[in-house]
């Protein structure tokens, strides 16, 4: 008798603990939207602003929002503590997000607000470009802020190798060329993209659909591909222009670049070599040396000739403009793309240190 007593008020109070927990109310849930200020820049820290609304009749305590994104972006804080929430409140908080690279003018942000007691929110932010006033930059435009450049090889004895390139500078117009000083905006015409003579360095107008993914510069058809490691390849006229990235705003780094140019064909022939060292501290020193010879047999003259180490400091005061203040108060402003050198701290590998300043190739120093 007892036995079945026990067993009857076991099986009621499973009945009960059931009921209660299919009648309780569900943990309320947060709601959180998000909003950028303007169109992100390689190198420049936007801003990310991230509400989150408290809709339940409770309030909303330790309340925190972490926002991660891929490693072509910087975001600070990770995490930000927004605190308590009051009952049908909302708070607003911003983070920094700063591109690394062209790869993240592009990419999503993973947005996530917790709190005691409430079932967190999710909402994923794409940064957003301002639309194109005329058509050529249109939110759905992939290539605004971007630099694509092409190996030129030159002609060996006679012209240098030197890269050249086009920038997609503002919604419907782009640079063709390398531009000197750093990275240029355009809003009119000043120069002509073509196979012949009459190319000019310059301002050119693009277009881009986005429904049939075409591109053309100038009048000129562009066919995109992409190169075997996934980034983008334009063939403009025959020639391959290469995704690169863009030197950004206050980068530091700790590398030795070396740039060789050789003139003429031996024993006339001359070779400079010009040494770029970068400190992690800004400070920089830039030193050459040019080897040569002239004549033959009896009447051949060597030579060299290497001037004094010229010093100073450094600092990339805008994504793709290196400024170098000289010792002796000198002031010089280059274009800086494609580098792949190490920061503070990271790995020095000659092989894959690179960096076109101006148009000219610096390349890790492999002596």
């Amino acid at each position: 008798m007892n036995r079945r007593r026990t067993a009857a008020i076991a099986v009621l109070v499973t009945a009960v603990a059931a009921c209660t927990a299919a009648t309780a109310p569900a943990a309320p849930a947060l709601r959180v939207t998000t909003a950028t200020t303007g169109p992100p820049v390689v190198g420049t820290a936007g801003t990310v602003r991230v509400t989150v609304r408290n809709p339940s009749r409770m309030r909303a305590t330790r309340v925190v929002v972490r926002v991660s994104g891929p490693p072509s972006v910087r975001v600070r804080p990770v995490r930000r503590a927004v605190g308590t929430i009051g009952a049908r409140r909302a708070r607003t908080v911003t983070v920094r997000v700063t591109p690394r690279t062209t790869a993240g003018l592009r990419a999503a942000l993973r947005v996530t607000a917790s709190a005691a007691r409430f079932r967190p929110a999710t909402a994923v932010r794409r940064l957003a470009r301002t639309p194109a006033p005329g058509g050529g930059g249109a939110p759905a435009d992939p290539f605004l802020g971007r630099v694509f450049t092409h190996f030129d090889a030159g002609v060996t004895g006679a012209i240098p190798p030197s890269y050249e390139a086009v920038v997609f500078t503002n919604p419907g117009w782009a640079y063709w060329g390398m531009p000197d000083g750093g990275l240029p905006t355009c809003s009119s015409r000043t120069g002509v993209l073509a196979a012949d003579a009459t190319a000019k360095e310059g301002c050119v107008p693009y277009t881009y659909d986005a429904a049939t993914k075409r591109l053309t510069i100038d009048g000129t058809p562009v066919t995109v591909g992409a190169a075997s490691d996934g980034d983008a390849v334009l063939t403009i006229n025959g020639g391959a222009f290469l995704d690169v990235p863009v030197v950004p705003k206050g980068a530091r780094y700790n590398v030795t670049l070396l740039y060789t140019y050789v003139y003429g064909f031996y024993p006339n022939q001359s070779v400079t070599r010009r040494w770029l060292t970068f400190s992690p501290d800004g400070r920089f020193v830039n030193a050459a040396l040019t080897l040569g010879s002239s004549g033959v047999g009896d009447f051949q003259t060597s030579y060299a000739a290497a001037p004094p180490d010229t010093r100073g400091a450094y600092e990339f005061t805008a994504p793709g403009q290196l400024t170098l203040t000289y010792d002796d108060g000198t002031v010089s402003r280059r274009t800086a793309v494609a580098a792949f050198a190490p920061g503070p701290g990271q790995a020095y590998d000659p092989w894959k240190n690179w960096m076109v300043l101006d148009g000219a190739s610096y390349n890790g120093d492999v002596d």
